[in-house]
């Protein structure tokens, strides 16, 4: 599924594609991975869901939420998946 922002061209008369909507809104859980990243710079899910006292599934769910807005990176090193902001 994919979400597209349009916009409405009034000269033409008609609906434009500007592309997918990556857009997110920063809800106070999100915000709380952002703060804690700012810490940690760099950190495992499992370090990012204890800093924050959020479960590590949810944590997860939330951290690809970030990284598909282009808010968080994720980044293979050592063979360790580690996140940090974008």
């Amino acid at each position: 599924e994919t979400t597209l922002t349009l916009r409405f061209e009034p000269t033409k008369g008609i609906w434009e594609c500007e592309g997918e909507d990556n857009t997110l809104k920063i809800t106070k859980r999100l915000s709380e991975i952002l703060v804690a990243l700012e810490g940690l710079e760099k950190a495992q899910l499992k370090e990012i869901a204890e800093s924050v006292g959020q479960p590590e599934s949810n944590t997860h769910t939330r951290l690809q939420k970030l990284v598909n807005a282009g808010r968080t990176v994720r980044v293979d090193e050592d063979d360790k998946i580690l996140y940090k902001l974008a």
